[in-house]
């Protein structure tokens, strides 16, 4: 995976088809394969002097001077992360509606998609909403779908996202992005069908929108 995929911390596990899997605080699955383990280390800190070491401070006659800082060190530990499995708003490969700039309509809506396989087979479909001029990332699903249930979902959410391109009276910009409006869709279809590794395929990008 490409460096859009961030690493994230780890809220918890599950077991998957005897694979364990970690989970982000928010619930999305994270990918098992690159686990990064909670690890800790002493590292040195400062700290304003306590009322003892102010009075051996003021004993010794600096008085024209502050009593300095004290050192000290602790151990601190950094918990355990994983990177993302998906990451719509990352990668930038699958979307639906137009960018800022577009002469064509007063105002920007996209969103943005992204598939996984998990361990049992079942498939993640996410998808994030953006506005650069409204200055707004979030919203969009986050669904996970038997295999022969993940096609019909993909459809139907590319469904959604053509609504919110006309209910925010934009367009989709299908040179801009290299993609007809069912490029997502139809990607999850060749996966499903060729039952191999989450691809996304340049063939399927332009041509028929059903």
């Amino acid at each position: 995976m490409g460096s859009d995929y961030h690493m994230q911390e780890i809220a918890k596990w599950e077991t998957i088809a005897g694979v364990e899997v970690p989970i982000d605080k928010w619930g999305h699955y994270l990918n098992w394969n690159e686990v990064q383990p909670a690890h800790t280390k002493r590292v040195a800190r400062t700290r304003e002097p306590n009322k003892e070491e102010l009075e051996w401070w003021r004993n010794l006659g600096e008085t024209r001077l502050p009593c300095p800082r004290q050192a000290y060190r602790k151990n601190v530990t950094t918990p355990a992360k994983a990177r993302d499995l998906t990451s719509p708003y990352g990668v930038l490969h699958f979307a639906i509606g137009n960018a800022e700039g577009d002469e064509q309509c007063d105002g920007d809506f996209t969103t943005f998609f992204d598939y996984a396989e998990l361990p049992d087979g079942r498939i993640i479909l996410h998808s994030v909403c953006n506005t650069e001029s409204g200055g707004y990332i979030g919203g969009g699903e986050y669904n996970i779908t038997f295999r022969d249930e993940a096609v019909q979902e993909a459809q139907a959410m590319t469904s959604n996202a053509m609504q919110a391109v006309a209910y925010n009276e934009v367009r989709h910009d299908e040179e801009g992005w290299n993609q007809s409006s069912c490029y997502f869709w139809r990607c999850v279809h060749a996966f499903i069908a060729q039952n191999g590794p989450a691809i996304r395929i340049p063939i399927l990008r332009r041509g028929l929108a059903h």
